[in-house]
């Protein structure tokens, strides 16, 4: 008796079950080929002569621009160790006549390297904070 009645609800429910998935892939089915429809589109035309989505922000005219021509510049560079004709800049060391970015190292002294490019000729010294450092070899 008792698995007569446990088969008759497990049967109802499978039945209801079922129907709920027929039916939820029905409509699935449904929205699948209104997806595969081809949809019109918007023209070129259109897109052209539409509203900029985004918000224009005033210009601060006191800001300063900066060009790829004064990112290159030698004061940029930092001037971290000298050892006889090498010199550690920017984490990588160099010797006499390298060039770095466009410009050329054309001198080297205990504490500072000469960089040139061009007419352009600047000294870069060893510094600690504001504080030059001297290193002298007994």
């Amino acid at each position: 008796m008792k698995s007569i009645f446990i088969t008759i609800i497990l049967s109802s429910l499978c039945s209801l079950l079922g129907a709920d998935v027929q039916d939820k892939k029905i409509k699935y089915d449904g929205m699948f080929s209104q997806i595969r429809q081809q949809r019109e589109g918007v023209s070129k035309h259109e897109i052209l002569n539409s509203k900029s989505p985004f918000k224009e922000v005033a210009r601060d005219e006191n800001l300063t621009v900066i060009s790829p021509e004064t990112l290159n510049t030698a004061s940029t560079f930092t001037l971290q160790a000298v050892m006889q004709d090498r010199v550690k800049m920017d984490g990588s060391w160099y010797k006499l006549g390298d060039t770095i970015g466009e410009y050329k190292i054309t001198k080297i002294t205990n504490t500072s390297a000469v960089l040139k490019r061009g007419d352009e000729k600047q000294e870069i010294k060893i510094q600690n904070g504001k504080k030059n450092v001297y290193i002298k070899i007994n």
